[in-house]
């Protein structure tokens, strides 16, 4: 059966692509052990030389700060996604149990068959780490080249938080919050191309998010 979808206003998606923008930032937050203490006491060190921590601080890129914030933003996430769904199957006058709501839901938020994505879209993501592949290169540091090692250029991501966070969490988590959700919002409101792709990065921008590297 189709069933005839009623698009969002612009207002009720701007209101939305806020809420998951802000949440995801606010969960940051959530968690004590996820909140950065630094002491107003100011000590100099010279050029690219990091300053001697203080006991009582709490740095980013302490382990248990990353853990509290993955866990945070892992939550953010799945709530944004579950809320988006709610407003997908609102907006049809599905019921919550249908398949079909879950189907739109995940079409809108960008979860399509490989034979259904575009072309271009193989070719973009190669172009856009061009340049850093280029550095690696020229530094010999892309696989099986001088300095290149699994010890060195793999373990790491899965073996240390800090990896795991620059990676693996925060590229998903950003995404489908700042990407599929609010995109998908847009989508809802019939939101033209040039603003999906120019100013829905903007709640990115505005968020100034410091969870991934």
């Amino acid at each position: 059966m189709t069933v005839e979808i009623s698009p969002l206003s612009p207002a009720k998606a701007w209101l939305l692509s806020g809420y998951f923008a802000v949440s995801y930032v606010a969960s940051l937050y959530t968690f004590r052990a996820g909140r950065l203490i630094f002491t107003a006491q100011q000590t100099e060190v010279g050029p690219n030389a990091e300053r001697a921590r203080a006991s009582n601080e709490r740095w980013r890129n302490d382990p248990a700060t990353i853990r509290a914030r993955l866990m945070g933003v892992s939550l953010s996430t799945v709530v944004s996604c579950l809320v988006f769904y709610g407003v997908v199957v609102t907006s049809g006058s599905w019921k919550w149990s249908e398949v079909e709501p879950l189907q739109k839901t995940l079409s809108l938020l960008g979860f399509t068959r490989i034979t259904q994505v575009p072309l271009g879209a193989w070719v973009l993501v190669p172009v856009m780490y061009a340049g850093p592949l280029y550095v690696q290169l020229l530094d010999q540091e892309l696989p099986f080249q001088k300095y290149w090692s699994f010890k060195t250029s793999v373990a790491p991501i899965f073996d240390t938080w800090l990896g795991f966070r620059n990676i693996v969490a925060a590229p998903i988590t950003e995404e489908l919050v700042y990407r599929s959700c609010i995109v998908g919002a847009m989508k809802l409101s019939g939101a033209s191309n040039f603003s999906m792709i120019f100013l829905s990065p903007l709640w990115f921008g505005a968020g100034m998010n410091s969870f991934g590297a």
